[in-house]
């Protein structure tokens, strides 16, 4: 049908794209604006079809000329920042997925205890990881544990060099919600004021980090029946 036909002409264009002399980050955005649409209107297998084979294509990226010889190759291909409570199920499947076609994923399943740190092995797989994927979703902003990980996605991201990319996805919610933390996002962010009264620069980086990310081309995921996923 229709949709088919898009979503299989979107996938030749990113085969066809790769063989180009275009950099990898003009690759990248133009193929997450391409298939903005087509996950916004497609059926829920195409969505996932969508979003797991432009995560494939830029994994298989060859090297370009604004790609030096002599950069370290990343230990993993991506990394998942999410939101377990919201979007296990999705994510699960993305992660199985991906794994399916050869892509190693880091994937943090570890459900922390209220106020402990991030680790540091989680930091070593962010900073070693080619592309940096966040999960959007409702609940998302009232984890310090995923606003941490965030911001230091963020931060690796800008001193990169460009050798990492970053795909949010926006699962039941709009870009502009977490853009402007509106909704649940406000809810989580006066809570995360009082108690963190005495250290609002963090808060504050959280909030620039949202904005800047949110900022990013991605896909919206939403209008789905739950139990598909």
């Amino acid at each position: 049908d229709v949709e088919f036909l898009e979503a299989f002409a979107i996938e030749k264009g990113l085969k066809q794209a790769t063989e180009t002399g275009l950099t990898q980050s003009a690759i990248v955005e133009s193929a997450a604006i391409n298939a903005v649409h087509l996950i916004n209107c497609a059926g829920t297998e195409l969505r996932r079809f969508a979003v797991r084979n432009l995560i494939e294509e830029t994994t298989l990226l060859p090297a370009t000329q604004s790609t030096p010889a002599n950069k370290k190759k990343k230990k993993y291909d991506v990394f998942l920042s999410f939101r377990g409570e919201d979007t296990r199920k999705f994510t699960d499947h993305l992660y199985a997925a991906l794994g399916k076609t050869g892509i190693i994923v880091f994937k943090d399943d570890k459900e922390l205890e209220k106020g402990k740190a991030i680790s540091s092995e989680l930091l070593a797989a962010i900073e070693e990881s080619r592309i940096l994927v966040i999960v959007f979703s409702r609940n998302y902003a009232f984890s310090t544990w995923c606003l941490d990980e965030l911001v230091k996605i963020v931060e690796c991201k800008n001193t990169s060099d460009h050798q990492q990319m970053i795909f949010p996805i926006f699962y039941d919610l709009e870009p502009t919600t977490v853009r402007k933390q509106t909704a649940s996002f406000k809810e989580a962010f006066l809570k995360h004021e009082e108690a963190f009264r005495e250290n609002i620069e963090k808060v504050q980086k959280w909030r620039d980090s949202l904005k800047e990310v949110a900022n990013i081309s991605g896909w919206e995921l939403k209008d789905r029946l739950p139990f598909l996923f």
